[in-house]
């Protein structure tokens, strides 16, 4: 790989941080974030006895975890995110 796709991959990488970063600090992104949260085991265990359904919640988990790491929240962020959606409770998009 060149310099120039490096730089090119870089910069896409960078503007999608930058876009999700956008999406998800707003208040209906953190809205977003905290059902996501809710609903996708961030905040339980994703454990089953039936391995299918233990991968589709560990799938549901992974898209948020991927959310949490573009948008680029630290430990300390993410207590915060964690507290704000157990307050919030289920219904914050209802």
């Amino acid at each position: 790989m060149t310099e120039t796709q490096e730089e090119l991959i870089f910069e896409k990488q960078k503007q999608r941080s930058i876009a999700y970063k956008e999406v998800f600090t707003s208040d209906l992104g953190k809205r977003v974030l905290y059902d996501l949260m809710l609903n996708s085991n961030m905040l339980s265990s994703s454990f089953s006895s039936d391995p299918l359904v233990m991968a589709m919640k560990e799938g549901e988990r992974n898209v948020c975890l991927r959310i949490l790491k573009l948008v680029d929240v630290d430990i300390k962020q993410l207590e915060k995110l964690v507290r704000e959606a157990d307050r919030y409770g289920r219904n914050i998009t209802e």
